[in-house]
Protein backbone atom coordinates (compact mmCIF):
# COMPACT_ATOMS: atom_id res chain seq x y z
CA UNK A 1 0.00 0.00 0.00
CA UNK A 2 1.16 3.51 -0.81
CA UNK A 3 -0.32 6.05 1.59
CA UNK A 4 -0.59 9.48 -0.06
CA UNK A 5 -2.69 11.48 2.42
CA UNK A 6 -4.11 10.12 5.67
CA UNK A 7 -2.96 12.18 8.65
CA UNK A 8 -4.33 11.31 12.08
CA UNK A 9 -3.62 14.86 13.33
CA UNK A 10 -2.82 17.87 11.16
CA UNK A 11 -2.06 21.48 12.02
CA UNK A 12 -0.98 22.50 8.52
CA UNK A 13 -3.28 24.60 6.36
CA UNK A 14 -2.02 23.16 3.07
CA UNK A 15 -0.34 20.00 1.79
CA UNK A 16 3.35 20.80 1.36
CA UNK A 17 3.93 17.97 -1.14
CA UNK A 18 1.27 19.05 -3.64
CA UNK A 19 0.66 21.52 -6.45
CA UNK A 20 -2.57 23.21 -7.54
CA UNK A 21 -3.91 25.74 -9.99
CA UNK A 22 -7.16 27.76 -9.85
CA UNK A 23 -8.01 26.48 -6.32
CA UNK A 24 -8.88 28.73 -3.36
CA UNK A 25 -5.91 28.62 -0.97
CA UNK A 26 -5.43 30.03 2.55
CA UNK A 27 -2.30 31.94 1.49
CA UNK A 28 -2.37 34.41 -1.39
CA UNK A 29 -0.41 33.12 -4.39
CA UNK A 30 0.02 29.65 -2.87
CA UNK A 31 0.25 26.67 -5.20
CA UNK A 32 -0.45 24.03 -2.50
CA UNK A 33 -3.70 22.13 -1.98
CA UNK A 34 -5.54 23.39 1.13
CA UNK A 35 -6.33 21.14 4.09
CA UNK A 36 -9.69 21.39 5.89
CA UNK A 37 -11.73 19.41 8.41
CA UNK A 38 -15.09 17.87 7.57
CA UNK A 39 -16.40 16.58 10.88
CA UNK A 40 -13.62 14.33 12.24
CA UNK A 41 -12.10 13.84 8.78
CA UNK A 42 -8.90 15.68 7.71
CA UNK A 43 -9.34 16.44 4.01
CA UNK A 44 -7.79 18.03 0.97
CA UNK A 45 -10.18 20.76 -0.19
CA UNK A 46 -10.62 21.33 -3.92
CA UNK A 47 -12.63 24.52 -4.37
CA UNK A 48 -12.59 26.51 -7.62
CA UNK A 49 -11.31 30.06 -7.12
CA UNK A 50 -13.85 31.47 -9.62
CA UNK A 51 -11.10 33.16 -11.65
CA UNK A 52 -11.17 33.53 -15.43
CA UNK A 53 -10.36 29.84 -15.99
CA UNK A 54 -13.33 27.48 -15.82
CA UNK A 55 -11.26 24.56 -14.45
CA UNK A 56 -8.96 23.66 -11.55
CA UNK A 57 -6.27 21.08 -10.99
CA UNK A 58 -4.49 19.51 -8.02
CA UNK A 59 -1.51 17.13 -8.14
CA UNK A 60 -0.41 14.82 -5.32
CA UNK A 61 2.88 13.00 -5.89
CA UNK A 62 2.95 9.21 -5.59
CA UNK A 63 6.28 9.51 -3.72
CA UNK A 64 7.43 12.17 -1.27
CA UNK A 65 10.44 12.94 -3.48
CA UNK A 66 8.19 13.62 -6.49
CA UNK A 67 9.82 10.70 -8.32
CA UNK A 68 7.97 8.02 -10.27
CA UNK A 69 6.79 4.71 -8.80
CA UNK A 70 5.96 1.36 -10.36
CA UNK A 71 2.28 0.70 -9.57
CA UNK A 72 2.00 -2.66 -11.35
CA UNK A 73 1.78 -4.55 -8.03
CA UNK A 74 -1.04 -2.25 -6.80
CA UNK A 75 -4.71 -2.81 -7.61
CA UNK A 76 -6.79 0.26 -6.70
CA UNK A 77 -6.80 3.98 -6.03
CA UNK A 78 -8.81 4.43 -2.83
CA UNK A 79 -10.04 7.63 -1.15
CA UNK A 80 -12.93 9.13 0.76
CA UNK A 81 -14.98 11.74 -1.10
CA UNK A 82 -17.42 14.42 -0.03
CA UNK A 83 -18.89 17.09 -2.30
CA UNK A 84 -20.55 20.38 -1.42
CA UNK A 85 -21.30 20.72 -5.10
CA UNK A 86 -19.51 18.90 -7.87
CA UNK A 87 -20.56 17.93 -11.34
CA UNK A 88 -17.18 17.66 -13.04
CA UNK A 89 -14.95 16.22 -10.29
CA UNK A 90 -12.47 13.82 -11.93
CA UNK A 91 -9.36 11.86 -11.04
CA UNK A 92 -6.54 10.55 -13.17
CA UNK A 93 -2.86 9.65 -13.03
CA UNK A 94 0.17 11.20 -14.71
CA UNK A 95 3.50 9.50 -15.44
CA UNK A 96 7.05 10.84 -15.38
CA UNK A 97 6.80 11.66 -19.10
CA UNK A 98 3.84 14.02 -18.39
CA UNK A 99 1.45 11.61 -20.11
CA UNK A 100 -2.00 11.48 -18.50
CA UNK A 101 -3.96 8.31 -17.90
CA UNK A 102 -7.61 8.12 -18.67
CA UNK A 103 -9.81 10.31 -16.47
CA UNK A 104 -12.52 8.91 -14.21
CA UNK A 105 -15.51 11.12 -13.32
CA UNK A 106 -15.87 10.83 -9.53
CA UNK A 107 -19.14 12.77 -9.51
CA UNK A 108 -20.86 10.05 -11.53
CA UNK A 109 -19.78 7.38 -9.02
CA UNK A 110 -21.56 8.86 -6.02
CA UNK A 111 -24.57 11.09 -5.34
CA UNK A 112 -24.03 14.54 -3.85
CA UNK A 113 -25.26 14.24 -0.29
CA UNK A 114 -24.21 14.88 3.29
CA UNK A 115 -22.13 11.71 3.70
CA UNK A 116 -18.46 11.06 3.11
CA UNK A 117 -18.17 7.92 1.00
CA UNK A 118 -15.30 5.65 0.04
CA UNK A 119 -14.38 5.45 -3.65
CA UNK A 120 -12.38 2.49 -5.02
CA UNK A 121 -11.16 2.68 -8.60
CA UNK A 122 -9.24 -0.25 -10.11
CA UNK A 123 -6.00 1.02 -11.67
CA UNK A 124 -6.89 -0.89 -14.85
CA UNK A 125 -9.77 1.59 -15.41
CA UNK A 126 -7.27 4.43 -15.80
CA UNK A 127 -5.53 2.55 -18.60
CA UNK A 128 -8.81 1.69 -20.38
CA UNK A 129 -10.09 5.28 -20.22
CA UNK A 130 -7.01 6.76 -21.93
CA UNK A 131 -7.63 9.02 -24.94
CA UNK A 132 -4.09 10.18 -25.69
CA UNK A 133 -1.98 8.99 -28.61
CA UNK A 134 0.82 8.69 -26.01
CA UNK A 135 0.40 5.74 -23.65
CA UNK A 136 0.32 6.29 -19.90
CA UNK A 137 3.05 4.18 -18.25
CA UNK A 138 1.84 2.62 -14.96
CA UNK A 139 5.46 1.54 -14.28
CA UNK A 140 6.44 5.24 -14.06
CA UNK A 141 3.42 6.82 -12.28
CA UNK A 142 4.26 10.15 -10.70
CA UNK A 143 1.05 11.97 -9.66
CA UNK A 144 -2.58 11.50 -8.76
CA UNK A 145 -4.44 14.33 -10.51
CA UNK A 146 -7.79 15.74 -9.33
CA UNK A 147 -9.66 18.17 -11.58
CA UNK A 148 -12.94 20.05 -11.51
CA UNK A 149 -14.67 22.98 -13.10
CA UNK A 150 -17.28 25.67 -12.75
CA UNK A 151 -18.36 26.07 -9.14
CA UNK A 152 -17.20 22.59 -8.04
CA UNK A 153 -16.16 22.12 -4.43
CA UNK A 154 -15.17 18.73 -3.02
CA UNK A 155 -13.05 17.08 -0.33
CA UNK A 156 -10.70 14.09 -0.51
CA UNK A 157 -9.33 12.17 2.49
CA UNK A 158 -7.61 8.85 3.25
CA UNK A 159 -5.97 8.85 -0.18
CA UNK A 160 -3.96 5.71 -0.93
CA UNK A 161 -3.02 3.17 -3.57
CA UNK A 162 -3.58 -0.44 -2.55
Amino acid sequence: MIELFDPKVCFARELKSSWCCNIKTPKKDSARIPIANVGQEICLHFDHNQGPDKWFLGLIPVSKGWTSEDLTSQKELVFNYFADKASAACVGLRDEFEVDSGVINISKRTPIDEAICEIRIPLAEFKRAGQSKDVFNINKARFVKFTGGGDDSFYISRLRIE
